[in-house]
């Protein structure tokens, strides 16, 4: 089907699970987050929400029979572009990013520097977002091409950390200990450009501390005016963000998560042929070669308030490294650490699946790799793949 869009308008595109959608630009100029599209390349895209804007007006071919389209004139494209320029041309390209719309707008700051010629340091705090891995990890890399839906980022000098869960408030300490981790490698690393996305629920003390931290150039507020107002921080800028953009439901947001660790273990274009491979676990604390032992970081097993003493409160040891019981279909992630003390600060190495628990001694893990990891320490979380 063609679909005419004016000049400033938006094509907004959602694709159910388990499903594709192809396109191609057929007249004048277009973009997807901030990348551009070439003019009569097909594009595929699946399980994705997006949109593609025309600051020129532009006709796209549609083959989706599944997917649900609207065009739309609401977009906050241009601000965002406003905002580019004027850090661009005032160089002054260390941003952290807050609010909903923030792994959007990012990406799109992103691509736009990129596609000047700059490094950019991607660092993404956002737990619930996962835009460089998924949900559950913070990670940080060097992007030097621009990346979008149609196009996944081709990144350098990659680092994550695993929190374990999507949430940073399920265990805010730990969160604030890898944060304070991937942060000080940031300051290791070079770059032209600074993008910092901030997670889900922070709060605004939280935003003014890693502003200062980070020593960002400019704090962008994505669509809370009240939050904006509320940051003490000087250097901030408001974007709004209009109603009728697309939102995730539950079921969504479960299956997006799906997806991305789809993507880790089988690639984009299930392109990967990972391995199902059997690894031996520990018995006790004492580990002979080629055992390994699965644990979680932060006490999840807490006494109820009314078991406590009167006026106390209960709170996690949230980062006690405890042992604990494999679940099929957790995530589990490889800690570089060589400790046991190392493990809540230690970044990941990689990630397994747990296909089948078949004793307390043994799991069937699916692997990128056929061999075993060569860290002895698997740390479990609340991530889950899919079948």
């Amino acid at each position: 089907m063609d679909i005419e869009l004016s000049a400033g308008c938006e094509l907004r595109i959602e694709i159910p699970p388990n499903t594709k959608a192809k396109f191609v630009l057929a007249e004048n100029t277009a973009e997807i987050a901030g990348q551009e599209l070439l003019l009569g390349k097909w594009y595929t895209v699946k399980e994705e929400q997006f949109f593609i804007f025309t600051c020129t007006g532009c006709k796209i071919k549609l083959a989706a029979s599944d997917a649900f389209y609207y065009t739309s004139q609401e977009t906050n494209m241009p601000y965002i572009f406003n905002v580019f320029y004027n850090l661009y041309s005032r160089n002054k390209k260390k941003v952290l990013i807050v609010g909903e719309g923030r792994s959007a707008c990012a990406n799109i700051l992103t691509n736009y520097f990129t596609r000047k010629g700059d490094r950019v340091l991607y660092t993404d705090l956002d737990v619930h977002g996962g835009t460089l891995l998924f949900p559950g990890n913070i990670t940080s890399a060097i992007i030097q091409e621009p990346f979008s839906p149609i196009e996944r980022a081709t990144i350098s000098e990659k680092l994550a950390y695993f929190s374990g869960s999507p949430s940073a408030n399920d265990n805010i300490d730990l969160y604030r200990l890898l944060v304070q981790e991937i942060v000080a490698s940031g300051r290791q690393k070079t770059a032209e450009a600074s993008i910092i996305v901030g997670h889900k629920e922070i709060a605004q003390k939280e935003v003014e501390e890693l502003a200062e931290e980070c020593g960002v150039d400019y704090v962008l507020v994505m669509g809370n005016e009240k939050f904006y107002t509320q940051i003490t921080t000087e250097n901030k800028i408001y974007i709004p963000r209009f109603p009728g953009l697309m939102e995730r439901t539950t079921e969504q947001r479960r299956s997006h998560i799906a997806s991305r660790i789809k993507t880790y273990f089988y690639g984009e274009q299930d392109e990967y042929s990972p391995c199902t491979i059997s690894i031996k676990l520990a018995s006790g604390e004492a580990m002979h070669a080629n055992e390994y032992r699965v644990l979680q970081v932060g006490d999840e097993h807490m006494a109820p308030m009314s078991a406590l003493p009167l006026g106390s409160s209960k709170r996690k040891v949230s980062t006690a490294v405890l042992d604990c019981a494999p679940i099929e279909g957790s995530i589990l992630a490889i800690s570089s650490a060589e400790s046991l003390e190392d493990v809540p600060s230690a970044p990941i190495i990689g990630y397994l699946s747990v296909l089948e628990v078949v004793s307390e001694t043994e799991i069937k893990v699916l692997c990128p790799q056929p061999k075993s990891p060569n860290k002895p320490f698997l740390i479990q979380g609340k991530i889950r793949m899919m079948n």
